[in-house]
């Protein structure tokens, strides 16, 4: 009876003591709409040409992070990248947007996108003069 006592205790301190962080991000896509859970990041991508747009979730790691070809060091939250396209034309423009609060990719639309300075971050309204 011991043993399943300790195993109850050392259950609950892992799950109490040891909290995991995870974030619940907005899906959407052509395809579907939704809400994406337990993601270490929120993503949303748009496409400069079409101004299409995708928004989802990631599990970012160290080896991601080499793989996407984004400089997280940077300040900002969106990169533009030049991406080849699939029937090897050429290259397109994408914006990548990566953010690590709940809820922070907002599907914005391409224009309101730029209009806010190709950022998901919050943009303070300007102060009119009276």
């Amino acid at each position: 009876m011991k043993a399943s006592k300790l195993l109850t205790v050392l259950f609950v301190f892992c799950n109490v003591a040891l909290p995991v962080y995870s974030l619940s991000c907005y899906r959407v896509s052509s395809i579907e709409n939704g809400i994406v859970e337990n993601k270490s990041m929120c993503t949303a991508y748009y496409e400069t040409v079409s101004g299409e747009a995708a928004f989802g979730g990631a599990n970012v790691t160290p080896a991601f992070r080499q793989k996407a070809k984004f400089n997280f060091d940077l300040e900002e939250d969106c990169q533009l990248q030049r991406v080849k396209l699939i029937d090897g034309s050429g290259y397109t423009g994408i914006w990548a947007c990566f953010c690590a609060t709940p809820m922070c990719n907002y599907p914005f639309s391409y224009a309101e996108f730029a209009s806010r300075g190709h950022t998901l971050r919050p943009v303070p309204l300007p102060i009119e003069s009276q």
